[in-house]
């Protein structure tokens, strides 16, 4: 199996975890306080921030390369891209899990291939 498709399998794989604690903290703050969506999803985002770096540095693509700056411009681009992303398809979608959901798809495979560049930039 090629590299890239052995560091997608793994990414894939053990981003179970830190996907649910998300879940978790973004249905808390929906449904227990009260906030809107778009604050929800970026709530529950930073507060996953350092320990989704360490996860991804250390577990998935298994680098000594830090980067953790271009780590949070990155996060940065997340934030504000998926947040204004909930906001704007909330009024298309019933559900703000399903919501929260259709965009995560499309920054899962979006944050793989930017996460491979930062953590192998020396190597591209």
């Amino acid at each position: 199996m090629s590299d890239f498709i052995t560091k997608f399998i793994r990414y894939s794989i053990l981003h179970v975890i830190p996907i649910i604690l998300d879940y978790i903290i973004f249905w808390i703050l929906i449904f227990a306080t009260n906030f809107t969506i778009s604050y929800a999803f970026i709530i529950s985002r930073i507060a996953l921030a350092f320990p989704i770096y360490v996860f991804h540095k250390k577990i998935v693509f298994q680098s000594s390369n830090g980067r953790f700056y271009q780590y949070l411009v990155l996060l940065l681009v997340n934030i504000l891209l998926g947040g204004g992303l909930v906001g704007l398809i909330k009024g298309y979608i019933w559900n703000d899990i399903l919501t929260k959901l259709s965009v995560d798809v499309f920054l899962f495979i979006v944050n793989f291939l930017a996460l491979k560049i930062i953590f192998y930039q020396d190597r591209i």
